[in-house]
């Protein structure tokens, strides 16, 4: 759901990735479709996370981390594509939408934080991993 916001994606895709992969990686198995209408976020994707109000710790870190961290998400995906031979594969105006996409996520979570507190928000997915 989050990642369906960041890349506008409206329809649902299926994609086998390892837990250990990183953001970057996971915008190169998705299809090209996902990148669209820069100036047009579709905030009913993150109904689910407003109703449920639950976040998995995991990946609100590394949105977090990709969005106050020493590189946004899109610094990450400029470097991934950098060698890319269509480079550059995505305009500015789809790097920078991505970042303003995170920033919404953060504050839906910031807002159920404040209403439930982060006991109740976070699944701590991280004590699961070996």
């Amino acid at each position: 759901m989050t990642y369906d916001l960041i890349f506008f994606s409206t329809n649902k895709f299926k994609t086998k990735i390892s837990h250990l992969c990183a953001v970057s990686d996971f915008l190169k198995f998705s299809n090209h479709s996902r990148f669209w209408r820069p100036y047009y976020d579709e905030f009913s994707i993150l109904l689910p996370l407003l109703q449920c109000c639950v976040f998995r710790l995991s990946t609100f870190n590394r949105l977090y981390h990709s969005y106050v961290g020493q590189k946004r998400l899109s610094d990450l995906m400029r470097e991934s594509m950098a060698n890319d031979p269509l480079a550059p594969v995505l305009p500015e105006s789809h790097l920078k939408a991505m970042d303003r996409r995170v920033a919404h996520i953060l504050q839906t979570v910031r807002s159920c934080e404040r209403t439930n507190g982060p006991q109740l928000i976070f699944h701590d997915d991280l004590m699961d991993m070996p």
